[in-house]
């Protein structure tokens, strides 16, 4: 979009949709307002009352929509409804820019960060206190709300009810574990669920104590449409997993018995970026080059996922085997009897800096022990047994991280760590 058309928006109309975070500058300012407060707080913009996640469409305040060529109809539609339900005028919408070429993504991220510099943070952030979550609870469900996280007339995963949940009229909440910044969970989960789930309108997320979210849940209950997250897992596995005497279930284990003899899988531990973990693109990789990855993974991320892989492992001749969804979980669990698991090495890894801490600093094992929790996210062991391979997977690729970032800075980020958590 050219920088005219721009100026021009802005010039005729104040765009309600913009995402307030778009910029480094807007993205940094609200996570220092967010580590500044004490109590919990909500961050919310002024000018963009209607804030969306990663905006497929913009809508002006003088009653332009403009929309990408990829958004989703359905979401849409959901869209022009609300608009209708709070009083917003639609006049003029459009899907081609002045010069004839359809809008996209980077349109919508164009507008995005123009609109973060016509209301510049220090002006346009506000800060709410966050109500309690009972109060919270019931502003989400007031206008017959429904939860469609929560509800037997969608068919969404039950194992994103852990974390977020999303409503009827696109209010969209989010667990704060799964902010960018977190230690102990993935924030591309949550992206992950909105690409999987396009056809869903999605206002920018609202991050919550995960405590919030429980109440979210529990206050759901009072409604019809609402079915139990036990209900729900067992609805789930009913269409996405194979019954153990299946025909299916006895070829899949066949397979996968063939499959790990004396064949050790490489990707127990993520071998690339964590854009590309086994657990957002379902593959599992093998010492003998095997690549076996849900047929549902389109194949431009196979081709990307083999080039990258084949950078790693330039000796190993890298075949492709595509098999039902269900194989790939099934081949992580069987794999937990067979080598050692992504929270075995992940504990091994805490412990080996938790001697690092004795030998080098000579500190007690209790106090390195308590500086080792509190700098990976963690309250107690307890609740590191708790987590499971993705988790592990994850939290193993931020040790990396952190290693390759304290060799590049000629660092030592475990003892930096340790006197960071004891200022």
């Amino acid at each position: 979009m050219k920088e005219d058309e721009l100026k021009n928006l802005f010039i005729r109309g104040d765009c309600l949709t913009f995402d307030y975070t778009s910029t480094p500058k807007n993205f940094c300012y609200c996570e220092e307002k967010r580590k500044l407060y004490k109590k919990d707080i909500l961050i919310k913009s002024k000018a963009a009352v209607l804030a969306l996640e990663n905006p497929p469409f913009h809508y002006f305040n003088n009653g332009v929509l403009l929309c990408s060529m990829f958004a989703n109809n359905e979401a849409l539609i959901q869209f022009k409804k609300l608009l209708r339900k709070k009083g917003y005028m639609l006049r003029e919408e459009r899907f081609y820019s002045s010069d004839n070429n359809k809008y996209d993504f980077v349109d919508m991220r164009a507008i995005s960060d123009y609109a973060c510099q016509a209301y510049p943070c220090d002006t346009d952030i506000r800060i709410v206190d966050l109500p309690s979550p009972e109060e919270f609870a019931r502003s989400l469900f007031a206008d017959n709300n429904i939860c469609y996280t929560a509800s037997k007339n969608e068919n969404i995963d039950p194992q994103y009810r852990q974390f977020l949940a999303l409503f009827s009229d696109g209010q969209f909440i989010v667990s704060d574990e799964y902010t960018q910044s977190s230690k102990l969970h993935d924030y591309l989960d949550v992206k992950d669920f909105c690409s999987k789930y396009k056809k869903y309108l999605y206002l920018r997320a609202v991050y919550v104590p995960a405590n919030y979210i429980k109440e979210l849940y529990k206050y759901a209950q009072k409604f019809d449409w609402y079915i139990s997250e036990k209900e729900h897992m067992e609805k789930w596995k009913e269409k996405h997993t194979f019954r153990r005497d299946s025909k299916e279930a006895i070829k899949m284990n066949m397979y996968i018995d063939k499959l790990i003899q004396n064949n050790e899988c490489l990707s127990v531990v993520n071998p690339l970026k964590n854009i590309m973990s086994p657990d957002r693109l379902k593959y599992a990789f093998f010492a003998d080059g095997s690549l076996v990855i849900d047929e549902n993974v389109p194949y431009w991320n196979q081709d990307d996922l083999c080039k990258e892989l084949s950078k790693i492992f330039p000796n190993l001749t890298i075949t492709i085997k595509t098999v039902p969804s269900p194989y790939i979980p099934e081949i992580y669990l069987w794999l937990l009897n067979h080598q050692k698991s992504a929270k075995q090495i992940y504990m091994e890894m805490l412990n080996d800096k938790i001697k690092y801490l004795q030998n080098n600093l000579q500190v007690s094992k209790t106090d390195a022990e308590k500086s080792i929790l509190k700098s990976s996210g963690f309250a107690s062991w307890d609740n590191i047994e708790q987590i499971d391979e993705a988790q592990a997977r994850y939290l193993i690729s931020l040790e990396k991280r952190k290693i390759k970032t304290a060799q590049e800075l000629n660092r030592d980020y475990v003892i930096d760590e340790y006197r960071g958590c004891n200022i």
